[in-house]
């Protein structure tokens, strides 16, 4: 419960911030997504993997396909906040604007297999 708490506060961060951005443009002003997608998939354990993007991306999906949670932390360098995705959940993580630079990866114990999608 608590980690679907700590969850919905990234979120609700991430909705402020995207919010206060967007506030002061018209629609024409408006960045869209070029399309392009990077896709990763990486065996995570307790070291933690650090992803640098070729690009900034708008938004990153990350899916947990094995049986451990995983951590996951977008934008090292602004952000502390670590969330945990379940094993067989997806997280989505969407900024409106390509502001996704880079992202690492952990787990507490033992390893997971996930795939992670990145929109530029």
């Amino acid at each position: 419960m608590a980690d679907q708490w700590l969850s919905l506060a990234v979120q609700l961060v991430m909705a402020e911030e995207k919010a206060r951005l967007e506030a002061g443009k018209t629609d024409t002003q408006r960045e869209k997504p070029e399309g392009k997608i990077y896709y990763y998939k990486v065996n995570v354990s307790t070291r933690e993997e650090h992803i640098s993007l070729a690009r900034p991306c708008f938004s990153l999906t990350l899916s947990n396909d094995g049986d451990n949670p995983v951590l996951l932390l977008v934008n090292t360098d602004k952000n502390q906040t670590w969330v945990e995705i379940g094993p067989g959940e997806t997280e989505k993580i969407d900024l409106g604007k390509p502001a996704i630079r880079d992202f690492k990866l952990k787990c507490e114990a033992g390893s997971t297999s996930v795939r992670v999608w990145c929109l530029a």
